[in-house]
């Protein structure tokens, strides 16, 4: 056998056979069938690579990888290993083994060995079907997505870690608890701020409280959040898998703040993200009988727990592209009230959010199911309008009378980004319909999508970005796929624009990237896209720089201007498109439609009375759950006016 072959099988052997396998001489599959092979899967055993101490065998196995592979790029392949730095088992795996020097009670070093993804190669890709409705000018490449390391990534010790209590300092406790409850709960007003601070209390280890301490790590700006959160996620996850909680009730709310933490992007299979904590807390909830209206004292807060499920159902399905946990045809709960809240802020917040959120859900499922038709499109469209009209005043963006851009409040740009979303979503959806890569978004698509960027401008100035949740990524990622469309054309976007444009979006992602793994993907295509785009322009080529379209293009229809109403030119550098729209003026002298702060001839458009919505139309009877566009009757009676 030549000295190739030799080196080959070695690789091979040591490739495929993790420590149990290797001790029992039997056939081991790791690496085939993923990070655990299938005999310690069945066993239910702990599966750890075994790795070779030798160094003449390290050595023929990188001899080896480097003569059956080209020169590797972007740290694929790390040929040392040591406590500090992973190194690929096998040429034909995806894997890194990372070993890492721990201290025994007894003050001896021990290595513990873990499995992760190597730099430059991702896991499982997953389905995302997102690109059916986003407005994107060029094809998105998913499987390019996926091609990035996640250094949040959950490590397959993460078992044995989580048998050990997480022992915290009261302080971090503290501090992880005050971020949840300044920047969670507001979104998921399951217990009372004095019943979670009685909870740290008097069950500081438990499931609940663990988990609570995830999901505040995520919006902690403490250096050590990370790592604290990783620790009681680990935690929590053993808890609950342990089955230490036997209430029901505080498993699921236990497992929907869970879903703020993501151990992976959407784009890679995973069992650490917030869609598998949903799908397990849906579960939960059909077993415990959420999904049917309460009887007992506890009404209300089977109530809140129901529809956060659904709310956080419809955000996940409108990020990743997927279809919803939850059908609401199979659930008779009324809608919320402000009596299911203690705190009448709490019920002017939540209760608009479910019904974005939801309304945004129905959007995407029917792009997904090509079931939006021009009924179901003025549905949704009533629906929209009917949520702007009954929108607090306290969570309104400008003021009603005058225009003006109201105070900074968090509150309210994190509803209006949602809204903004679903008419950029909506909007892109009808231009779908006559598609045509010389034309620009739409013009409702592009107005909304400013409003989304400037948004998140005002985050970024706050320095708020740290506190948002991770669907504010995909609105983020919409947006910014709309405005890059826009910059082929020169008179929607001036070059120094467009470059201000692309410059907040590349920031706010590297933001969001230090929290969220889901930023990653995201980050990836709007690059592509970007730099595809400019390469187009400077050569003149197709979905480069076009010639500027038709004037009545660039223009809002009366209908259209109804869904910008309430609103004035602050956060919108594209606002000049519905001043032109009202008055019938043209575009700027400068060639750009006059943008933020740049008023052209002409008023605002007056917002449409909507009729209050009768106490009697809160419930519909099952043959009108049955009709068409269920989930918009259920929330609204939209056919009354």
């Amino acid at each position: 056998m030549s000295t190739m072959s030799k080196t080959t099988d070695r690789t091979t052997v040591s490739a495929k056979a993790c420590s149990t396998c290797h001790s029992r001489k039997v056939r081991c599959d790791i690496g085939v069938v993923g990070p655990i092979c299938s005999n310690c899967s069945k066993a239910g055993a702990e599966c750890i690579p075994h790795v070779r101490k030798r160094k003449r065998d390290l050595d023929l196995i990188h001899e080896s990888q480097h003569k059956q592979q080209p020169p590797p790029t972007d740290h694929r392949h790390v040929k040392r290993i040591s406590a500090d730095h992973p190194i690929e088992i096998s040429p034909q795996s995806s894997y890194l083994v990372r070993v890492e020097q721990q201290p025994q009670t007894d003050g001896r070093p021990a290595k513990r060995v873990s499995i992760e993804p190597p730099i430059g190669i991702s896991p499982q890709s997953s389905y995302l079907g997102r690109a059916e409705y986003v407005p994107a000018h060029i094809p998105i490449d998913e499987e390019d997505a996926s091609r990035y390391h996640n250094i949040h990534h959950t490590p397959s010790s993460a078992h044995e870690d989580g048998k050990r209590t997480v022992e915290l300092p009261q302080s971090i406790r503290q501090s992880l608890v005050s971020s949840f409850v300044a920047h969670c709960r507001p979104w998921m007003p399951l217990m009372a701020e004095a019943e979670i601070w009685r909870l740290m209390a008097e069950e500081p280890d438990g499931l609940l409280m663990t988990a609570i301490y995830v999901a505040g790590s995520r919006t902690s700006t403490s250096p050590r959040a990370s790592e604290v959160g990783a620790e009681c996620y680990r935690r929590a996850k053993w808890l609950f898998y342990a089955e230490t909680e036997v209430d029901p009730i505080r498993n699921i709310m236990a497992v929907i703040f869970l879903q703020w933490w993501n151990g992976s992007g959407p784009e890679h299979v995973s069992t650490n993200n917030s869609s598998f904590w949903l799908r397990i807390g849906v579960a939960l909830a059909h077993q415990t009988g959420l999904h049917k209206e309460p009887s007992k004292d506890d009404r209300s807060l089977r109530r809140r727990i129901w529809w956060t499920l659904v709310s956080r159902d419809s955000q996940i399905a409108t990020s990743h592209g997927r279809p919803r946990a939850i059908n609401l045809l199979d659930s008779d709960v009324r809608p919320l009230t402000p009596t299911d809240f203690d705190s009448a802020s709490d019920a002017d917040r939540f209760i608009p959010f479910v019904q974005i959120t939801l309304l945004l859900g129905d959007l995407t499922e029917r792009s997904l199911r090509g079931d939006l038709t021009a009924h179901a499109r003025v549905q949704l469209e009533e629906r929209l309008l009917r949520w702007l009209a009954d929108l607090p005043p306290t969570l309104q963006l400008f003021d009603r009378e005058t225009r003006v851009l109201r105070a900074y409040n968090f509150a309210s740009r994190n509803l209006h980004l949602a809204y903004f979303a679903t008419l950029t979503i909506l909007f892109h959806q009808k231009q779908k319909q006559n598609p045509s890569a010389d034309v620009p978004p739409t013009m409702p698509s592009l107005v909304a999508a400013s409003f989304i960027l400037g948004i998140v401008e005002e985050y970024l100035n706050w320095g708020d970005t740290a506190f948002v949740s991770p669907a504010c990524i995909f609105y983020l990622f919409t947006a910014s796929l709309a405005l890059l469309s826009s910059h082929r054309f020169p008179c929607l976007a001036s070059a120094a624009d467009a470059a201000q444009e692309r410059g907040v979006v590349e920031t706010t992602l590297e933001e969001l990237k230090k929290r969220f793994a889901s930023a990653y993907g995201k980050e990836r295509v709007v690059k592509a896209i970007t730099q595809l785009s400019l390469q187009q322009q400077s050569q003149g080529g197709g979905s480069g720089i076009v010639t500027q379209p038709r004037i009545d293009v660039l223009k809002l229809s009366p209908r259209e201007l109804e869904f910008f109403a309430p609103f004035g030119a602050g956060l919108c550098r594209h606002w000049g498109i519905v001043q032109a729209s009202k008055s019938g003026g043209p575009v700027g002298s400068d060639g750009v439609m006059g943008g933020r702060g740049e008023y052209l001839p002409g008023g605002e458009p007056a917002m449409r009375s909507v009729q209050p919505f009768p106490e009697s139309a809160t419930l519909l009877g099952l043959d009108e759950l049955l009709a068409d566009d269920a989930f918009g009757q259920y929330w609204w009676n939209s056919l009354t006016y």
